[in-house]
């Protein structure tokens, strides 16, 4: 299990294409990503210290991270194929 320092460095803005972000933030104890485009955030459940299994969706988030450790967008794929990149807003 993940320490709240730690998911910390994932809390931001997320840019997934021209006026669509997600916004990673804390709800209680857990992390969430909420969509600008939909109604209800989805609870980021870590499968590991980088990847995270949104609660009732299936793609996988994988957050990179640049060479100084900072996290600096995410990859996640669609049961169609389709992946996107997400990059962290300033």
């Amino acid at each position: 299990m993940l320490d709240s320092i730690t998911l910390s460095a994932f809390v931001g803005r997320y840019e997934i294409g021209p006026g669509s972000v997600d916004d990673v933030h804390w709800e209680g104890t857990h992390l969430v990503a909420m969509s600008t485009t939909e109604s209800q955030g989805a609870t980021l459940v870590p499968v590991s210290e980088s990847t995270f299994r949104p609660d009732g969706i299936a793609p996988l988030m994988v957050f990179e991270r640049d060479a100084t450790g900072r996290v600096v967008g995410y990859v996640q794929g669609s049961p169609g194929g389709v992946v996107r990149r997400a990059r962290r807003m300033p």
